[in-house]
């Protein structure tokens, strides 16, 4: 059950044949503004909340905070970590 995400037919099969292909700069490449919107969070956190909160809706059961892209990154870990994991786990959406 997908939710409230779109699905993003076909996307997501380009990046594997991609990077085994030609590389993970191929993979890069094939990856689409689309896709990066089905599968990723950002902006102010109460906007990643209301993505994450997607995720959680449509059946998920873990959020990876892997990749923080921010000009301080330990910043954008404190802020997921006060302002946005609190609102998850509370259910308030």
């Amino acid at each position: 059950m997908m939710g409230k995400i779109p699905p993003v037919p076909g996307a997501e099969r380009a990046v594997g044949p991609a990077v085994t292909g030609a590389g993970p700069g191929a993979g890069a490449e094939a990856i689409t503004d689309g896709l990066i919107d089905t599968f990723a969070a950002d902006g102010r956190p109460d906007q990643v909340a209301a993505k994450l909160a997607q995720f959680v809706d449509a059946g998920a059961r873990g959020v990876l905070a892997w990749h923080v892209f921010s000009p301080d990154k330990a910043e954008g870990l404190r802020l997921f970590a006060e302002r946005v994991v609190p609102v998850l786990q509370s259910g308030e959406r």
